[in-house]
C-alpha cells in the first residue's frame, strides 16, 4: 500500500463501485431507450410511463433485501431498463409545446436532477445506519408516490393517440429505426450529439479521479466540492441560461455551449488550482445545458410529431454509448504521466461536435421549423 492513503483507498472503492453502477445502467439503457421510444410511439406516453414507474419500484424493492451480489446486480438492471422513463418525459414535453418553445421547457426537466443530487446524498446520509433496507425502500416508496402521481394527474400527450380510432388509423406509419437513420437530418444530429455529450461526460465519469490525483482530496472534501459546484449548476441553469436562450436562440446556443466547453478544457488543461476548478464546472455545466439540453428540442423538431420517442430513444442509445465509453477513455488518460492529454481528449471531441454543427440540415416539409432555422416574428 505504499504511495496510497486510506483517502484515496475510499476514493477507489467509491469510484469502482459507481462506475460498475453506470456502465451496467448504460448498456441497459443503450436498448431500453430504443424500446422505451418506440412503444411511446405506438401505444402512448402515459402507459410506459406507468410501466417504467412499477418497474422502478420493482427494482428498488429488490435491492432493499438484497441478501447478495446476484440481488444487487438484478436490482441494478431492472434500473437500467426502466431508468429511460426520462426520455418519454422529454417526449411528452414535445407533444405540448409550441416548436419555438420545446428547447426551454425541455431543459427544465433537468433542474430535477440537480436538485436531487444536491438533496440525495443527505437524505441517503441520513438513512445509512438502516443499511441497504432503508435506502432501498425509500426510494422504492418514492417510484410508488411518482406512479400514483401519474397514474393521477397525468394525461395522455401523444398527438394521434388521443385521436379517435378513424384518425388514428389513417395517419401514416411509423418510421424504422433504420429509417429515420437513413435521413439526413437526424443522422447529423446523433452524431452531433454523441461528441457533445461525450466532452461532457468524460469530466463528469473522472473528476472524482482527477481531484484525487490532482488536490490528495479526501471523501468528505469532494463532496464537500460536489455539493458547492452543483449550487453553482443549479444558479447558472435558472438565472443565466433562459436568457441565453431567449437572446440567441437554439442554433446560436448550441454553439455557446461548445464554446464553453473548449473555454473549460483549455483552462484544464494548465492543471489549475481548486478555484479554477469551481469555474470550470460551471462552464461545463452551462455547456452542457446550452448543447445538450438544447439538443432535445431540437432532435423532436426533426422528425415527425409522432415520431418524437422514436428519435429520443435514438438519442438515449448514442448518450448510453458515451456513457460507457467515456469513463474508459477518462482514466486511460488520467493514467498517463503527461496530465494534459486529459484535457486534449475532450478538447478533441468538443472540435469534432463543433464541425458537424457546421453541416447545414434540410428543410423539413411540415409542421415545424429547420432545427437550426429560426424562427422569424
Amino acid at each position: 500500500m505504499d504511495g496510497i492513503n486510506f483517502s484515496q483507498l475510499c476514493v477507489f472503492l467509491l469510484l469502482k463501485k459507481c462506475f460498475c453502477r453506470q456502465v451496467i445502467n448504460a448498456f441497459i439503457g443503450f436498448f431500453s431507450g430504443i424500446l422505451w421510444g418506440r412503444l411511446s410511439d405506438r401505444y402512448g406516453r402515459r402507459p410506459i410511463l406507468l410501466i417504467c414507474r412499477l418497474g422502478a419500484l420493482v427494482g428498488y424493492l429488490i435491492l432493499a433485501f438484497s441478501t447478495n451480489i446476484t440481488m444487487v446486480v438484478i436490482s441494478r438492471v431492472l434500473d437500467g431498463i426502466f431508468s429511460r422513463s426520462i426520455l418519454v418525459t422529454l417526449t411528452a414535453v414535445g407533444d405540448v409545446v409550441r416548436e419555438e418553445k420545446r428547447s426551454a421547457e425541455m431543459s427544465k426537466v433537468g433542474i430535477p436532477w440537480i436538485a436531487g443530487g444536491l438533496i440525495g446524498p443527505a437524505i441517503g446520509g441520513l438513512l445509512s445506519g438502516s443499511g441497504m433496507m432503508g435506502i432501498g425502500l425509500a426510494c422504492a416508496g418514492l417510484s410508488l408516490l411518482t406512479f400514483l402521481n401519474t397514474l393521477i394527474t397525468f394525461k395522455e400527450t401523444h398527438p394521434i393517440i388521443s385521436k379517435p380510432l378513424a384518425e388514428r388509423l389513417a395517419h401514416p406509419a411509423q418510421r424504422s429505426d433504420r429509417g429515420l437513420l437513413r435521413q439526413h437530418n437526424p443522422r447529423v444530429l446523433l452524431s452531433l450529439n454523441f461528441f457533445a455529450f461525450l466532452s461532457h461526460i468524460i469530466f463528469i465519469t473522472t473528476v472524482t479521479l482527477y481531484l484525487t490525483k490532482r488536490f490528495g482530496f479526501t471523501v468528505g472534501q469532494i463532496g464537500g466540492l460536489f455539493t458547492l459546484t452543483g449550487s453553482i449548476n443549479l444558479v447558472v441553469r435558472l438565472a443565466i441560461f433562459p436568457r441565453v436562450l431567449r437572446r440567441f436562440g437554439d442554433r446560436k446556443t448550441f454553439q455557446i455551449g461548445l464554446l464553453a466547453f473548449m473555454a473549460a478544457f483549455l483552462i484544464l488543461f494548465f492543471n489549475p488550482p481548486v478555484i479554477g476548478f469551481v469555474l470550470i464546472s460551471a462552464l461545463i455545466s452551462f455547456g452542457a445545458t446550452c448543447s445538450v439540453d438544447v439538443m432535445h428540442g431540437i432532435m423532436s423538431r426533426s422528425v415527425q410529431r409522432h415520431e418524437q420517442g422514436q428519435i429520443m430513444g435514438l438519442n438515449a442509445m448514442v448518450e448510453s454509448a458515451s456513457f460507457v465509453l467515456a469513463p474508459i477513455i477518462g482514466s486511460f488518460f488520467l493514467s498517463l504521466n503527461y496530465s494534459g492529454f486529459y484535457p486534449a481528449v475532450s478538447i478533441l471531441t468538443t472540435l469534432i461536435a463543433a464541425v458537424i454543427s457546421m453541416i447545414p440540415l434540410r428543410e423539413v416539409s411540415h409542421n415545424f421549423l429547420s432545427p437550426f432555422q429560426e424562427k422569424t416574428p
